[in-house]
């Protein structure tokens, strides 16, 4: 699921514990996803339209799918800032962590979040 189908309810939660979703690239308003991200979640994985964005490079896009990611590729660099720009640069592609000291376990980008309120 992409973040943009979460927009209405993402105001009511407090926290977001990890987000590996690409951030840009769908939905009307990719500022204001990074900014909400960059916010909320601690711990971000940077997906291919969020590495295209940030590094203004092709998002390796299946053959059926470039034309449409060219235009909101386009739409995104026109949407944000070059801080916004930035971070999504600045995000990991890959990265291991221990939540809630219960395990470790490495997160390769895959379109899923995990939300929760406190």
């Amino acid at each position: 699921m992409e973040i943009w189908k979460l927009w209405k309810p993402l105001p009511s939660l407090r926290r977001t514990v990890g987000c590996w979703v690409d951030l840009v690239n769908y939905g009307p308003d990719p500022a204001a996803v990074v900014d909400f991200v960059r916010a909320h979640a601690a711990i971000v994985i940077r997906g291919n339209h969020d590495d295209a964005v940030g590094f203004d490079r092709d998002p390796r896009c299946s053959a059926p799918y470039r034309a449409m990611a060219k235009e909101t590729m386009d739409f995104s660099l026109s949407a944000l800032s070059a801080g916004q720009r930035d971070y999504l640069a600045s995000l990991a592609a890959r990265r291991q962590t221990e939540l809630w000291t219960i395990r470790r376990f490495s997160m390769p980008r895959c379109a899923v979040t995990i939300p929760f309120t406190s």
